[in-house]
């Protein structure tokens, strides 16, 4: 019974896998630059600030095909490639 508990603790452990900044370089859009941003909320109550936790707001990147080449790109650059017909 011990093994498989402790089995069952190491897989729980890696698939509950943070973000890191290694993950950011693959998360940027190769058309503009977009990527992921930290930000947070700051409430005020009764004349004192209340910071919140920070959290990642990350950019909505997709795989696309623009002239044959397999790309990185956001949902906002794909929308302008095929408003201007170049995808």
């Amino acid at each position: 019974m011990c093994m498989i508990l402790s089995f069952s603790i190491l897989i729980k452990k890696d698939t509950n896998k943070k973000y890191n900044k290694l993950n950011d370089l693959n998360m940027k859009c190769e058309i503009c630059g977009k990527t992921s941003v930290m930000g947070g909320l700051t409430k005020k109550l009764r004349g004192r600030i209340n910071p919140t936790g920070k959290r990642w707001k990350r950019a909505n990147i997709q795989g696309a095909t623009v002239n044959g080449k397999k790309i990185k790109a956001c949902t906002r650059c794909i929308r302008t490639l095929n408003k201007n017909g170049k995808a």
